[in-house]
């Protein structure tokens, strides 16, 4: 079983927990995907890019997720009080069966963020990254790995090594079971972050959004769509 009371990690201050970081990291994580070009393709029929209707949709998606994943033993790693924290599925758990979403709000995030929405991260995007992820995991370690479902830094503290940080504590985690880990990259920056890491990253990508949305994950007719590269680190890399 997990520990989740928090733990201090090497030099910065950086510490793991559940349900007791969900608000502070929900606060943060909403904020720094404001311009992720996943989150605008999920999000960009829910209103115009920065207006109310979309900031509540997109809040509301994300508490929903995160809410489901703590029930379902999800943990919060944060370093520097929150100025980069991750959400990571310990092996074995998934955030996404719907009893538990049904508790987490399901019901009422359809009603502001729409069907729609769900519909693009339950089946569009899920089902494509679990194509990928069964071309480098075996039958085993597709049911039992580390997932990091998100992982952010605030605006200002970017580019300061507080992403790898986390990351290094969640591999720590990974290595001490000797389980993999699983992440999907929605920008360039943060693929090459991972792979700084020490994660691979699959040849193939996905592609989402196509003749919907444009490459930054704004409305665009006949646009290219977003981008998604899937990336997988094991201990003994």
């Amino acid at each position: 079983m997990t520990d989740t009371t928090p733990k201090h990690y090497e030099q910065r201050k950086i510490t793991c927990a559940s349900k007791e970081y969900l608000t502070q990291s929900l606060e943060m994580l909403n904020k720094a995907f404001i311009d992720d070009p996943v989150m605008l393709w999920l999000m960009h029929d829910t209103g115009a890019h920065g207006s109310p209707e979309m900031d509540r949709a997109r809040f509301m998606f994300l508490n929903t997720i995160f809410k489901a994943a703590v029930l379902n033993k999800g943990l919060f790693v944060e370093v520097e009080d929150f100025a980069s924290c991750a959400l990571v599925m310990p092996p074995g758990h998934k955030c996404d069966n719907p009893w538990t979403m049904i508790q987490a709000g399901l019901i009422p995030a359809l009603w502001t963020v729409g069907f729609s929405v769900m519909k693009r991260i339950l089946f569009k995007y899920n089902n494509a990254c679990q194509h990928m992820l069964a071309k480098v995991f075996s039958k085993q370690e597709q049911q039992n790995h580390w997932y990091i479902i998100i992982i952010g830094t605030e605006e200002d503290r970017r580019r300061q090594g507080l992403a790898s940080d986390v990351m290094r504590y969640i591999q720590g985690l990974a290595r001490k079971d000797g389980r993999p880990i699983w992440i999907e990259s929605t920008t360039e920056v943060s693929r090459d972050v991972y792979i700084k890491n020490g994660f691979k990253e699959i040849d193939e990508v996905v592609v989402c959004g196509k003749g919907k949305v444009g490459k930054e994950g704004f409305p665009k007719k006949d646009g290219e769509g977003v981008t998604i590269r899937c990336l997988y680190w094991r201990p003994e890399q």
